[in-house]
């Protein structure tokens, strides 16, 4: 079952080849363990996450989900392929200026029966989405860190 495991509200975009690592993390960063390339980046998070029109003062940029919840599942509960997703239908990238990172071939995504499923690509930790262009995510986004 593929479940969202955790959030990281992008700051800034910093190439390692620019970084001045004086932090002591950077010592143990895997980004920082081979030589610097132009696609090698660290993210910044957020201090605290920003949702407009919510109070989210008090969650941080980037975290962690401490517990499974229904809510946070990807994988479509009928499914027996873990990369078969049901998400909500606003995912689904058409008319929009860019879709989820890794998903911009068309044939993965079908429109069905409670929302837009998604063939995710087989290999991937982190995928992106431009929240600019899918303003319907920032009440998904809150309703994920309020209880059930």
């Amino acid at each position: 079952m593929h479940v969202l495991f955790g959030w990281l509200q992008v700051a800034e975009r910093i190439p390692v080849s620019s970084w001045a690592a004086d932090d002591q993390w950077a010592l143990y960063h895997p980004h920082f363990a081979r030589q610097p390339h132009p696609s090698n980046v660290i993210y910044d998070s957020e201090k605290c996450l920003h949702l407009p029109g919510c109070a989210s003062n008090q969650i941080a940029g980037a975290g962690t989900f401490q517990l499974y919840s229904p809510k946070l599942q990807l994988t479509d509960p009928e499914s027996l392929r873990p990369g078969r997703w049901l998400l909500p239908e606003w995912f689904n990238p058409e008319h929009r200026a860019s879709t989820l990172s890794f998903h911009g071939d068309a044939s993965r995504w079908e429109t069905g029966k409670g929302g837009v499923f998604l063939s995710s690509v087989s290999r991937g930790q982190e995928f992106v989405l431009n929240c600019d262009d899918y303003p319907e995510a920032i009440s998904w986004l809150y309703r994920l860190f309020t209880p059930a």
